[in-house]
């Protein structure tokens, strides 16, 4: 699923996202998370491992999306990595040496979510296999 059929599908969401940004300034980033084959069998409970105000959406069962609410793009790289702290803890995978590739976006660098989700879903792509979190700013 592209950015664009993704946020058609969700577009209720990111409306809410974009209206407290444009009324409140309350800024937001968004990740978008592709699992490493190994992994897809496991059944991860990502909402309990993200804060009560961020939103988990998944796409299937290997791309996992999120919203970080009020987080440029250094605090959801931030959450990114504490996320696959609490996966490595939690499931015990340390002997898997990447458990998902990752790309992280933040709103103010971009006039509009689709936007957004267009250079996640491009960044995705572009990440290398050595490359655990990649984000705009390394591909500018």
């Amino acid at each position: 699923m592209q950015g664009e059929q993704f946020y058609k599908k969700h577009r209720r969401l990111f409306k809410t996202y974009e209206y407290a940004y444009d009324r409140y300034k309350r800024g937001f980033s968004i990740a978008l998370v592709k699992l490493n084959d190994e992994l897809i069998g496991y059944d991860i409970n990502f909402k309990s491992l993200v804060r009560y105000s961020d939103r988990y959406v998944k796409i299937d069962d290997q791309c996992h999306f999120f919203i970080f609410l009020e987080a440029d793009v250094k605090k959801a790289f931030q959450a990114i990595l504490n996320l696959e702290k609490n996966l490595i803890s939690k499931y015990n995978l340390y002997n898997v040496s990447h458990i998902f590739q990752s790309a992280v976006v933040g709103k103010d660098k971009y006039e509009s979510t689709k936007e957004m989700l267009r250079k996640c879903f491009e960044l995705i792509k572009e990440c290398k296999e050595d490359c655990t979190i990649a984000t705009e700013d390394e591909f500018l």
